[in-house]
């Protein structure tokens, strides 16, 4: 590994929801997760969708290519690789890209 990958961990309880019409709709728990590479936001985790989000910035570009590819492509590869790594992402992952604006 080639630096430090971090977690920010936010759990969220179960919780009900009551809606106008009298009913109540129960929110099932679920739990957020933010990556950091050498205190640099990379990834996104959300439990309920179980997508792994790639942060866009540090992507190699071209969208005809795998995420794997455009992590081999990015400025930065060392830091794909520890995370794919510590998240242990294979073929099987899913996986997806997100924009802070």
């Amino acid at each position: 590994m080639t630096g430090k990958i971090t977690v920010k961990r936010h759990d969220y309880p179960e919780r009900i929801r009551h809606l106008r019409n009298g009913s109540t709709k129960v929110i099932p728990a679920y739990y957020e997760c933010i990556y950091y590479w050498n205190d640099k936001e990379i990834a996104y985790y959300v439990s309920r969708e179980d997508v792994v989000y790639l942060k866009t910035d540090y992507l190699g570009r071209g969208k005809d290519l795998s995420y794997f590819e455009r992590m081999k492509a990015s400025n930065d590869p060392g830091m794909w690789a520890d995370l794919v790594q510590f998240l242990k992402i294979n073929s099987d992952t899913k996986l997806s890209e997100y924009f802070n604006i």
